[in-house]
């Protein structure tokens, strides 16, 4: 009987030696992969906590109420500070701590890190039990991983928008202009639009595209406001309308946008960022292509907006 005792002592102890031995008192994995975009642009976007959670668009990481779900764990995006955003578990107890870390790699990519580290416990039921977890959370970061990876390879992840380069082609524009003293309403843009078709008609000409508009605030103060209508053939100027030709062979930059002034001035802002990150130059105004007629859709958001910003 007492060489059964210490045979199961012996068990025991050899046992708690090997849970001791080989379970670590903290359990850490990392996972991470480059964007081929710029660290300030994915700085810039992750930094904002509307877009902390962007890349998590599978029912099967997010949670309905905004929790992102590794394994049997819960993680709640709480602050981003030193180039990290960070986690915390929605059961502090658990002991788990979980980042996304960002950092420049030969200044023209950025490397984005999942970085998790969770304590075991001194006791051996626990010890084992949150291994246990922590091998399963590991093995969901590599999910994780690929999701972010996916994300922010695409421009529109990193920006917002889906940014396009294009080269200009040859086109036909007729143009005209107003001031006023206030930023210009729907009536007044349109009313300038309207005196262009009625120009066609008079001229028996076509157009080959949608209204373009640009709004610009003078330092006077004040608004000037230009449209224009890409045309099928040269066309005589008259007293207030222009007739111009824009040449190919020019860099573009193209968005659309399905909303009102406001996310246009978002994507706007995003052009602009664009081209500062990637050291461009606009040689030229940038314009909105009036795809969806505000007359004919009074809900702004569903506009559809082209915007147009020539680079070099």
């Amino acid at each position: 009987m007492k060489k059964i005792f210490l045979i199961l002592l012996a068990l025991v102890v050899v046992t708690l030696c090997c849970i001791y031995l080989f379970i670590p008192n903290v359990v850490q994995h990392s996972s991470g992969h480059s964007s081929p975009y710029r660290y300030d642009a994915v700085l810039r976007r992750l930094k904002q906590p509307a877009n902390w959670l962007c890349w998590a668009d599978s029912q099967s990481l997010l949670t309905k109420d905004g929790l992102l779900h590794l394994s049997d764990v819960s993680f709640r995006a709480d602050s981003f500070s030193q180039s990290a955003l960070y986690f915390s578990p929605v059961a502090p107890a658990q002991g788990y701590q979980l980042r996304l870390a960002i950092s420049p790699v030969n200044g023209d990519s950025t490397r984005l890190q999942w970085e998790y580290r969770s304590a075991t416990s001194y006791n051996p039921i626990q010890r084992i039990n949150r291994y246990r977890e922590a091998q399963s959370v590991m093995n969901a970061l590599d999910q994780l991983s690929a999701h972010t990876n996916r994300y922010f390879r695409h421009i529109e992840g990193v920006y917002g928008f889906a940014i396009k380069e294009a080269v200009v082609s040859d086109s036909l524009l007729i143009s005209t202009s107003g001031n006023s003293s206030s930023y210009p309403d729907i009536p007044f843009i349109y009313s300038l639009i309207d005196k262009l078709y009625s120009y066609l008609q008079q001229q028996q000409a076509q157009t080959s595209g949608a209204p373009m508009l640009n709004i610009l605030q003078q330092p006077e103060g004040g608004y000037l406001t230009r449209v224009a209508l890409p045309v099928t053939r040269e066309l005589p100027q008259q007293h207030d309308i222009s007739f111009k030709r824009m040449l190919a062979g020019g860099n573009i930059l193209i968005t659309e946008v399905k909303g009102g002034p406001a996310q246009i001035e978002k994507a706007s802002a995003q052009i602009e960022n664009y081209i500062k990150d990637f050291k461009r130059m606009s040689p030229a105004i940038p314009f909105l292509s009036l795809v969806t007629d505000r007359r004919q859709q009074p809900d702004s958001t569903q506009w559809i907006t082209r915007i147009y910003y020539p680079v070099m």
